[in-house]
């Protein structure tokens, strides 16, 4: 009896057990509450914009990066007047970017001939430099002689002074620098354009529209025109000097307005990096 009634009591214990899982017996399983559209629409807007977050703080880096190593150069040409008649002075407003402690890496199409030096002879002579940062500060006043030509080509003049640190002693930068023969084809490619506002430079970032050579200098065209004075700043790609500012094209409408802008930029010499 005793057998049997064990035998009786697992089998109730078994259906009491079998009752208990019933699947109609189951509390409904609620489904996990899905996030508002506006939700959704947030996350992939954030995910579309680290990306440009990204490009935007790259950017910023590159722009501070370039203009730590660009100069402005004013110069100022006296020339005394024969019978003392006065003086007569000439101003030309360029760029520049500073590739070493002494070395200005700038145009060749200046107003004032770079060959003036302080002169006794009459009528008296003398060029005045004046080196101010990307941010409009002077840093420095003193004689072009200062300065001689260590490189000359067509569109491309590197002048050096005399001092090893001197413009690294100014609180420049030295700039990276590409040749031509190192650079991929450019067609397309966006860069970075050092321009300026007259009083402070900037860097606008331009797409390359042609490449070209005249007279067997390699030249590219910018879809974008720069304010007078900007000749001899910098194009950069992926941080690297690879050219600078030489002329600027407009065409402008019957009311003055322009309707087309187009900047033409040198690219560096292979010799320009041992220069």
């Amino acid at each position: 009896m005793k057998t049997l009634f064990s035998f009786s009591t697992l089998i109730v214990m078994a259906f009491l057990s079998y009752q208990a899982v019933q699947p109609e017996q189951l509390p409904a399983v609620k489904e996990a509450a899905k996030p508002p559209a506006a939700v959704i629409e947030q996350a992939a807007e954030a995910d579309c914009r680290e990306p440009i977050l990204a490009d935007r703080v790259q950017r910023a880096r590159l722009e501070a990066q370039i203009l730590a190593s660009t100069a402005r150069v004013r110069l100022e040409t006296w020339s005394v007047a024969s019978n003392d008649a006065g003086y007569e002075i000439i101003h030309s407003e360029n760029h520049a970017t500073v590739k070493d402690g002494r070395t200005l890496v700038t145009h060749n199409h200046f107003d004032i001939p770079l060959s003036l030096r302080r002169s006794e002879e009459e009528p008296e002579i003398y060029t005045i430099i004046f080196i101010y940062s990307a941010a409009g500060e002077l840093r420095h006043r003193g004689l072009l002689s200062d300065f001689a030509i260590a490189m000359e080509d067509p569109e491309t003049l590197l002048l050096a002074h005399g001092d090893a640190g001197f413009l690294t002693g100014l609180g420049f930068t030295p700039a990276a620098f590409a040749g031509w023969d190192a650079l991929p084809p450019l067609a397309g490619v966006e860069v970075a354009q050092v321009d300026w506002d007259g009083g402070r430079s900037r860097v606008d970032w331009v797409t390359v529209g042609a490449v070209a050579v005249d007279e067997g200098t390699p030249r590219i065209e910018l879809a974008d025109g720069t304010l007078k004075g900007a000749s001899g700043g910098g194009i950069f790609w992926n941080g690297r000097h690879i050219a600078n500012n030489w002329k600027v094209e407009r065409a402008l409408d019957a009311e003055g307005e322009v309707v087309f802008e187009r900047t033409t930029a040198a690219l560096n010499s292979p010799r320009l990096l041992n220069g």
